[in-house]
């Protein structure tokens, strides 16, 4: 199993708290990624799953991607998203 840990800079105060419910809501839709959340702190969010399958990282960025975009202020930016780990356990 892989857990990745990706940090998203820069998500407003206003949005900030809702942005992280609704990301992890989000995710419930795609069960292939375990204990999924998303927390804002320190001025953005840092988003955690657990999945067999994404050694770098690079597909949950890309399903992050997806979410963050659903965030009318995140429409077209990527909010400057990078993986900070990927861990195996």
């Amino acid at each position: 199993m892989y857990r990745v840990i990706i940090r998203i800079e820069r998500v407003p105060s206003e949005i900030g708290p809702q942005g992280a419910i609704d990301i992890t809501e989000g995710f419930k839709r795609r069960p292939w990624h375990k204990t999924a959340v998303c927390v804002y702190e320190d001025g953005g969010f840092t988003f955690t799953s657990e999945n067999d399958f994404d050694e770098d990282g690079l597909a949950t960025r890309d399903e992050l991607a997806h979410e963050f975009s659903n965030i009318p202020i995140f429409a077209d930016d990527d909010g400057n998203m990078r993986i900070t780990k990927v861990e195996t356990f």
